[in-house]
């Protein structure tokens, strides 16, 4: 059996078949092998120097047996990377889901704001209204539903004042005739 490899597409020289991990594993011998178990396909986890003299990494290999040519095309990845890529993934998506949070919380201010605001007026002015001071309107011109209820109040509190115009006038009216009357009495 003859193994050689390359490296990002050039020849690295040479046969490897006796190259070893870090831990003393045949490293190109446990990749041809692992492509072999399982349906011409595998997986290899060893140690390996990312730089000639450089300190030993976990990396995992996939390999691929093609038959017609006798060949196993392998890839491999170190582990700190994906550990990486996972961290940085994690830090992005904190990020996003953060300014998804933030802008929903807005949404929902802005929401929760355009109802309350006009609800606290019509309570101000109906609490005006119950101390009997009729002449209080809101000021709310919005075409949305507390729009058109506000503008019912208004309505009806115009409504109540006419009435009770009208009512007191013919009242006085009475007191005064009353008056009159008992004002006469008391001279007779």
């Amino acid at each position: 059996m003859v193994l050689k490899a390359t490296l990002k597409g050039k020849k690295t020289g040479g046969r490897v078949t006796h190259v070893k991990d870090a831990n003393g594993r045949y490293v190109y011998q446990d990749i041809y092998n692992g492509s072999r178990e399982f349906a011409d396909r595998g997986g290899t986890q060893y140690q390996f120097q990312r730089v000639a003299g450089g300190v030993a990494e976990d990396k995992r290999s996939y390999s691929l047996y093609f038959k017609p040519w006798n060949i196993v095309v392998s890839t491999g990845i170190y582990i700190s990377d994906v550990h990486g890529k996972v961290a940085n993934n994690i830090i992005e998506m904190t990020i996003i889901v953060s300014l998804v949070i933030a802008g929903l919380a807005f949404i929902a201010w802005q929401i929760i704001t355009a109802v309350i605001s006009p609800m606290m007026r019509i309570q101000k002015v109906m609490a005006k209204v119950e101390a009997t001071d009729m002449t209080w309107r809101l000021n709310i011109s919005k075409d949305d539903e507390l729009g058109l209820l506000s503008k019912s109040i208004n309505s009806m509190l115009t409504e109540f004042h006419n009435l009770l115009t009208k009512l007191s006038s013919p009242s006085y009216d009475l007191i005064s005739a009353s008056d009159s009357l008992c004002g006469d009495c008391a001279t007779n």
